[in-house]
C-alpha cells in the first residue's frame, strides 16, 4: 500500500499543477494585453483636427494653372498622411479645380478655392484672383 499511496499522491500532484499552470498562464496573457500604451503608428482621418491650404490666396491669369496643396493636421500638428480631399471652387466661370487641387483661370473675376476630407466637416478656401 506504501507504493500505491505514493502514486496517487504524485498523480494527484500533477492533475493539480495542471490547472494551476494554466490559470498562471491565462493571468499572465490577460496582464500583458492590458497595456494601455497606443500603438497607433500613424494617425487616420479620426484624428483630423483642421485642415491647411496653401497658398492661402492666389492670383492668376486667364489659361494659366496654379497647383493647390492641402495638410490635414491632428490637434498636436502631426499631418495626417494618405487621406483623401476635396477639391471645389465656388465659381466655376472663374477658375475650374481637379481633384489633386491644380486650378485654371477661366475668366477674370474672384472665387474661393476650397479643399475638405472625406470625413471632416472642416474645411479651409483659399480667394483666388483671375485677371
Amino acid at each position: 500500500m506504501f507504493a500505491d499511496e505514493r502514486f496517487r499522491s504524485r498523480s494527484t500532484r500533477i492533475v493539480v499543477s495542471i490547472p494551476v499552470l494554466v490559470l498562471l498562464l491565462a493571468t499572465t496573457l490577460l496582464f500583458i494585453g492590458c497595456d494601455s500604451t497606443d500603438y497607433r503608428a500613424e494617425p487616420d482621418e479620426d484624428d483630423i483636427a483642421t485642415v491647411i491650404i496653401s497658398p492661402d490666396s492666389a492670383r492668376i491669369g486667364v489659361g494659366d494653372r496654379l497647383d493647390f496643396s492641402a495638410a490635414a493636421l491632428t490637434e498636436s500638428g502631426d499631418t495626417v498622411a494618405n487621406i483623401s480631399l476635396n477639391w471645389m471652387t465656388t465659381d466655376a466661370d472663374v477658375f475650374t479645380v481637379d481633384s489633386t487641387g491644380l486650378a485654371t483661370g477661366e475668366s477674370p473675376g474672384a472665387a474661393f478655392c476650397t479643399v475638405t476630407t472625406q470625413r471632416f466637416v472642416g474645411r479651409d478656401s483659399a480667394f483666388v484672383s483671375v485677371f
